[in-house]
């Protein structure tokens, strides 16, 4: 088995974009799966892999990944669990190979070997995803504060029995996080999105405010998110006061991306940058323990595929050994089996070929 791999750590997206081959690559092919992502273009498969090589990737050999056998699962491994993925334990890729997998299946471009690794590589990612943090621990900035609107508002529709859309106003917030944020709350389809510049990629979905106007939006804002460049307060105690002049008294989350601040301390409850930042550190660091974690089941996983390989090359022993070779009673049957499950993966795998060369002796003899 191999995998020959253009992805985010040795080429850009312009490169993988204009990457001018498809799924007739398999055509070359005994065994293939192709996993096509924004991130990475990678050719799984069974046979030669240099002439392969030659004639699909000869204009990308200096930018080429290329692994072989048990590296080639290694990584296969790695890419479902989401240890390979730009934003470490993402589990989005584990959808896209499961889809690659299956249309190569479908297609009947899967035998054992395949077969084996990818059924073996989803089981591991499964685990990853149930036994660790791994997917669900955000060190991202925005997601962060995306989920701290959520919680703020799952709080304020159980304080006052409403199941109503919450309204947020986003001052600002042209820049990465701005723009990700407001397109992350978008994604919840909770919250009715207003926002005072149109540069977040959601212009159909945010209404426009005018800068000027700020206050007079405020004044129906569950949440307000404010993300400028500017040396002054965008919102102080004083204009939230006089914007809400008149009305019932309500709560509001103030969550404040700007350094300098842009909210007026004096409003609570303010979630700011650094509270964030230091949110995002401390996960940062479970997310690392989550990472060993995970790599623990990943050996575990590796162990099992290795050893299930090395098998399937004995099965013809067991079942019609050739001329020389006495067939294996049960009770050597069930050794077998009881030292595949205990012993490790090397260590079966040497057994594996010792047997296999005892067996071609045997019949060369008997020849």
């Amino acid at each position: 088995m191999f995998c020959v791999s253009l992805n985010f750590h040795n080429t850009d997206v312009a490169l993988r974009e204009s990457f001018p081959h498809g799924a007739e690559m398999l055509d070359d092919l005994s065994e293939g799966v192709l996993l096509s992502t924004c991130n990475r273009i990678e050719v799984y498969g069974v046979g030669d892999v240099y002439p392969f090589v030659e004639n699909w990737f000869r204009d990308y050999k200096s930018k080429l990944f290329l692994y072989e056998e048990d590296r080639a699962i290694r990584h296969l491994y790695k890419v479902a669990t989401g240890l390979d993925s730009m934003v470490l334990g993402e589990d989005e890729i584990l959808g896209q190979l499961k889809d690659a997998y299956e249309a190569a299946h479908a297609a009947g471009k899967t035998g054992y070997e395949l077969n084996t690794v990818f059924r073996g590589a989803i089981t591991a990612a499964k685990r990853v995803k149930t036994e660790t943090l791994l997917s669900k621990t955000s060190v991202s900035v925005a997601t962060l504060a995306a989920s701290a609107c959520v919680r703020f508002w799952d709080e304020q529709q159980t304080k006052h029995g409403t199941d109503r859309r919450a309204n947020v106003l986003m001052i600002g917030g042209s820049g990465d996080i701005g723009g990700k944020l407001l397109k992350d709350l978008w994604s919840y389809d909770r919250f009715d999105l207003s926002a005072t510049v149109r540069e977040h990629g959601v212009r159909e979905k945010a209404a426009a405010v005018d800068y000027h106007d700020r206050y007079i939006a405020l004044k129906d804002a569950d949440i307000v998110i404010s993300a400028t460049k500017s040396p002054h307060f965008t919102v102080t105690a004083e204009g939230v006061a006089e914007a809400d002049a008149g009305a019932e008294p309500k709560d509001r989350l103030y969550v404040d991306l700007a350094v300098p601040r842009d909210i007026d301390s004096a409003l609570s409850p303010i979630l700011t940058i650094d509270d964030l930042e230091e949110l995002a550190a401390r996960n940062n660091e479970r997310k690392q323990d989550a990472a060993s974690e995970a790599s623990a089941i990943l050996k575990e996983e590796l162990e099992t595929v290795y050893k299930d390989l090395a098998f399937h090359d004995l099965v013809p022993l067991l079942t019609d050994p050739p001329p020389g070779i006495p067939a294996l009673t049960e009770d050597r049957k069930r050794l077998l089996y009881t030292f595949r499950e205990e012993a490790t993966a090397d260590e079966f795998r040497t057994f594996a070929r010792v047997m296999l060369r005892l067996s071609q002796t045997y019949s060369e003899e008997a020849l």
